[in-house]
């Protein structure tokens, strides 16, 4: 509400610099709440794929996940068109299931069931039953 009469008195003060500062405020976020870049959801799909740790430290693959991980928690939290959101649940499945797979590794067991449970959620969303490569499963995961 306080936005809408901040807006009302600068458009009735006139297009005054305080006035565009506000509708551009406004336009932006509106832009960054109806869509995920094309960029952006490609460089999370390159990431998701990219996943594993052959010859690597675990705990800096999981470190790694993570990060990428909670990259895609808040463009899911908005809407998004259906053809992002089908695109974002994929490589948040597959990014849960290789988290999975390093916590099972490093004796996290509780743990890699519940990002196994996470894959499999974000599968459904998809409409996948598995990732390209087969590493999280659309069953819950009995490790």
């Amino acid at each position: 509400m306080k936005r809408r009469e901040l807006l009302r008195g600068a458009l009735a003060a006139g297009l005054t610099g305080e006035a565009l500062t506000a509708l551009t405020d406004t336009h932006t976020s509106f832009d960054q709440t109806l869509a995920t870049h094309p960029a952006d959801l490609s460089d999370l799909e390159a990431a998701a794929e990219s996943y594993g740790y052959h010859g690597q430290a675990p705990a800096r693959v999981l470190a790694d996940l993570v990060t990428d991980f909670a990259d895609i928690r808040p463009l899911l939290g908005i809407p998004q068109p259906v053809a992002t959101r089908v695109r974002l649940c994929p490589a948040a499945g597959q990014m849960a299931g290789m988290t999975a797979i390093v916590l099972h590794d490093l004796g996290s067991r509780r743990e890699a069931r519940a990002r196994f449970s996470t894959a499999a959620h974000a599968a459904g969303e998809s409409g996948g039953r598995h990732c390209t490569h087969g590493c999280w499963p659309a069953r819950r995961w009995r490790g």
